[in-house]
């Protein structure tokens, strides 16, 4: 036998031990637990159970997978039939070769083969990635302690997060976000990083096994909320992924006593698994499995994605029924099905459901539209396509709205997530960036959003009149809520979303998730969500904040005590504070989230240095490293005129599109800020979609939009929130250009056929198209396809002139020209 056969062999023994170590270690569903159907609901902890929990496939598979990461290709000189046995053992299908000429359109909805020279990278159920080295107390799994401690102990972590995480006496105290701010950073979340738990109770603190499969939180006797009635809070791990360096073995022959004798020659450190895909790909309205999205498909037109039509007929539908999970909750009381989504954590509170059904609102939209256009294009055509445009909307709202309001215009130029006009300023494709998310991401660093959330929900009537507010820990997993026409339904989450303040990333917290998280009305307290970030960071061996601190900011010295953090927090009395929980001598033991919700803010932005830091490179990573990116070249990406199509819709057009009653209802065209009452101005000279793109915000102090005035516009409204045009997705030809300078003129002709105009701009966008001595201005414009289109299109031939009548002058003092993108 070859060397590279045995190696294989003794790797698969190995493997196979894992994986059944792994699933030996999870309990069964507590028996207990009845589900909602027998009139019983579940506690806090089984809730989260059953919406955060992974299965056996997941630990299986990510056993093998990690093995083979570490260890080159295991099936290599192998007889096919081996091959297939271990597929089949472990529910495992091999990646088959990533052939350019099959991944050139669409994305597969695992993630797999986007990278075509390392096709794991970024896929779903592949393990997190690691910017530092895990921290185990034993090396290996075991959680972590404190470093320079006598008896190796960190605080307590319900003790730290009741002395660190003040409740907040004011909410809303951001100066212009709106609520929706952090409900996108959820719905973004939910998008690129899943890391299950195992599905069993853990209420025995402390732990049995915790270095398996429980990380329990002690709960103090005399705890300010418990007060004795909880002692342990329910917290199981997140699985874990075993694996082992096996390149110690020799070469001998193989036998029953050595495949019962094997052992591992050097363990790897505990690593954990990603469940869907890392990419921005609108998983959370797809799914990222086939099986996942075949549940989610319309059966009785699979272009269309499946809906439910609850009470008024007249309303639009919601998200189909999940039949699979019967735990969530009724206004009055009782229980009632969660919605079903791409992604199984969507019914944890109402304005999160409600993004949900507004992305699977606009999917059934698009392909209404597409049909009309091109009613040639069959089932399969029309959800692919779709999809595809959806992905890249959502692409273009989280970089073009969302992160700028986060990271602030520096770092966000910095990062290379700045979105311009066009294929300005696109960074290229880089096959050597792993997307794959980070692992302090996941456990750590994008859990800011929870310093966010507020004590309760507001809801609005369609006029933006407050009705009433939700109790935010009544609204968890509250599935009928947005179902509740007598306040406005769905429409009244989404409109107070958008009327309602966020709270700033800081130390101040909400008591709905710091205790009553998942509560139960007649128990008075749930589980505490900052308790559980800090023990979760633990388990993973999240090294301490001020190592990350130190590796984003490599030129700054070394942090050695509590004076060397002087004035880099919010609030100069939390050292005073961390010192008394960590010791004196614990100033390198701040666990991570603790450190990274507290800096102080970079200019413009709402987080602080070393979010930045980790969270931009992230979000650069799923920008540059995804293959089919919206901004790529078609056919992974778009045309130029499709490019442009997408980059000309918004937010605030998504949401008009898909809400009861929109075209009498008014939006603000940046909703991720509350609406402005400008009594100067009414009426903004660009639409928000092109603003964004040209000016840098929010204002460095203030936070403000600079020069744009965000008071609310009807939806019908055009001019200020462009709708999305799908024209340039006609088939009938190839596209074509023309560009028309200044005073001069120019024919379209389409012989035998027709015209279809795409897109029509009159203005500058660069200084080299039609030179010129008068350019002072290359980023204006106005678009012209409302006039030329009804002049031009159908027609064989069209004569244009370029020329400031057709409407206005949009660029004073500079040459202009018109560009016209067309079909025949």
């Amino acid at each position: 036998m070859g060397r590279s056969a045995l190696l294989f062999c003794s790797l698969l023994v190995i493997s196979c031990v894992a994986a059944q170590d792994l699933v030996s270690r999870i309990a069964e569903p507590d028996k207990d637990s009845v589900d909602a159907d027998s009139g019983n609901t579940l506690s806090a902890s089984e809730l989260l159970a059953q919406f955060n929990s992974g299965d056996f496939d997941d630990e299986e598979l990510a056993a093998f997978e990690l093995i083979r990461e570490h260890s080159g290709d295991l099936t290599s000189n192998l007889p096919p039939e081996t091959c297939e046995g271990i597929k089949t053992a472990y529910h495992f299908k091999e990646e088959e070769a990533c052939l350019e000429a099959s991944n050139k359109q669409y994305r597969r909805l695992d993630g797999a083969c986007n990278n075509l020279k390392n096709p794991n990278w970024g896929k779903a159920k592949w393990p997190l990635r690691r910017l530092r080295k895990p921290v185990y107390a034993d090396g290996y799994e075991a959680m972590r302690v404190h470093k320079r401690h006598p008896d190796a102990t960190l605080p307590n972590a319900r003790e730290v997060s009741v002395k660190v995480g003040t409740i907040a006496e004011v909410e809303g105290n951001d100066p212009t976000g709106s609520m929706l701010l952090a409900i996108l950073g959820q719905f973004l979340d939910h998008d690129v990083t899943h890391a299950p738990q195992y599905n069993r109770k853990c209420e025995e603190c402390p732990a049995v096994d915790s270095k398996y499969s429980c990380c329990p939180i002690s709960v103090f006797e005399k705890d300010v909320l418990y007060e004795g009635k909880m002692t342990c809070m329910d917290l199981p791990r997140t699985i874990g992924v075993d694996a082992h360096d096996c390149s110690g073995f020799e070469e001998v022959s193989i036998t029953k006593e050595l495949v019962e004798s094997v052992v591992p020659v050097v363990p790897l450190p505990r690593e954990h698994l990603n469940d869907i895909t890392a990419y921005i790909d609108a998983s959370g309205v797809y799914g990222s499995s086939d099986e996942r999205l075949e549940k989610l498909r319309d059966a009785k037109s699979s272009s269309r994605l499946a809906t439910h039509q609850l009470g008024d007929a007249n309303l639009l539908p919601f998200l189909p029924l999940d039949e699979d999970h019967h735990e969530c909750r009724g206004t009055q009381g009782g229980t009632v099905k969660c919605g079903l989504a791409g992604d199984e954590r969507a019914a944890e509170q109402p304005t999160l459901t409600a993004l949900h059904t507004i992305f699977v609102r606009l999917h059934n939209n698009i392909v209404s539209e597409l049909q009309l256009i091109n009613g040639h294009w069959d089932e399969e055509r029309l959800f692919n396509e779709t999809r595809k445009i959806v992905t890249g909307v959502w692409q273009h709202i989280v970089y073009n709205e969302y992160m700028p309001a986060l990271f602030g215009p520096v770092a966000t130029d910095h990062f290379k997530l700045s979105i311009k006009p066009g294929r300005k300023e696109v960074p290229d494709y880089n096959e050597n960036l792993s997307a794959t998310m980070s692992n302090v991401f996941a456990s750590a660093a994008y859990r800011l959003g929870h310093s966010q959330i507020p004590s309760e929900l507001e809801i609005r009537d369609n006029k933006h009149f407050s009705r009433t507010a939700v109790p935010l820990h009544h609204a968890f997993f509250n599935a009928s809520a947005m179902h509740d026409a007598a306040n406005n339904g769905m429409n009244g989450f989404v409109l107070g979303n958008i009327a309602q303040k966020v709270n700033k990333v800081d130390r101040h917290v909400t008591s709905a998730i710091q205790g009553h998280l998942f509560e139960e009305e007649e128990d008075g307290f749930g589980l505490d969500l900052l308790a559980m970030n800090i023990q979760r960071g633990r388990e993973h061996g999240i090294p301490s904040y001020v190592e990350y601190r130190e590796m984003c900011t490599p030129k700054r010295p070394k942090i050695e005590s509590w004076d060397d953090l002087k004035g880099v927090f919010l609030d100069d009395g939390l050292l005073d504070e961390l010192q008394e929980l960590y010791g004196e001598d614990g100033v390198r033991e701040i666990d991570a989230f603790i450190g990274f919700t507290n800096e102080k803010h970079m200019p413009g932005g709402r987080i602080g240095h070393t979010l930045g830091c980790l969270l931009g490179d992230q979000f650069k990573r799923l920008r540059l490293g995804d293959r089919f990116w919206y901004e790529r070249n078609a056919p992974e990406g778009f045309t130029d005129s499709q490019l442009d199509a997408i980059k000309g819709t918004s937010l605030s057009r998504v949401l008009c599109d898909t809400l009861d009653g929109s075209e009498n209802l008014s939006i603000q065209p940046y909703p991720l800020y509350t609406p402005t009452c400008d009594t100067k101005k009414f009426k903004n000279d660009i639409p928000w979609a092109q603003f964004s793109m040209e000016n840098p915000y929010p204002e460095f102090k203030t936070l403000t939009l600079p020069n744009f005035s965000n008071h609310r516009v009807p939806c019908s409204d055009e001019s200020e929130i462009p709708k999305l045009n799908l024209n340039p997705w006609k088939e009938g030809g190839e596209e074509k250009k023309i560009i028309i300078c200044e005073h001069k003129s120019a024919t379209i002709d389409c012989g035998d056929g027709s015209i279809s105009i795409s897109t029509a701009v009159y203005g500058r966008t660069d200084s080299t198209t039609c030179p010129h001595d008068q350019v002072s201005d290359t980023a204006c414009g106005v678009d012209l396809l409302d006039v030329l289109g009804p002049d031009c299109n159908g027609r064989s031939q069209c004569g244009i002139i370029a020329k400031n009548s057709l409407a206005g002058d949009p660029c004073r003092g500079t040459f202009k020209y018109l560009e016209v993108t067309y079909t025949c």
